[in-house]
């Protein structure tokens, strides 16, 4: 089953998503580096503490700018939540096998664990969370 199909509309979007995404992941990197370096924090408990600042940002960024969304933030916000609890879930377990059971550095763990972030929440959001799109980017993208 093709979860959407790969046109250049949807191509566009991804790297807007990832582009927005960038700047959560900013926020989550300083809050695992001030968690492991400062406070001594287990690298997983600073990842997903970080992950969580970077949530919030990421939110409005995806509402407005990446998906241009029309939908009440009643409706987007609750469904954006449980796409980033199971992110949630995905990136502090990667963390915690990777980095405080396998003992790899925790950069490289985290950035596994981005990526793998990355394609779960782009799926999520863009086939559930903003599905119902503006009529901009329903002419654009199917």
């Amino acid at each position: 089953m093709n979860v959407f199909k790969f046109n250049q509309a949807v191509i566009i979007q991804f790297f807007k998503f990832a582009s927005m995404g960038a700047i959560g992941t900013i926020a989550q990197y300083c809050v695992l580096w001030a968690g492991v370096e400062i406070w001594f924090w287990a690298a997983s408990l600073s990842s997903a503490i970080g992950y969580l600042v970077g949530s919030i940002v990421n939110y409005g960024l995806n509402y407005y700018i990446t998906f241009n969304s029309n939908q009440t933030h009643g409706k987007t916000m609750p469904r954006f939540y449980l796409v980033v609890v199971v992110g949630w879930s995905i990136n502090t377990g990667i963390m915690w096998v990777l980095a405080d059971q396998l003992l790899w550095n925790y950069w490289i763990a985290q950035l596994i664990a981005t990526a793998t972030g990355l394609l779960w929440n782009f799926v999520g959001s863009r086939k559930w969370v903003f599905k119902l799109q503006s009529i901009k980017h329903k002419a654009n993208i199917k």
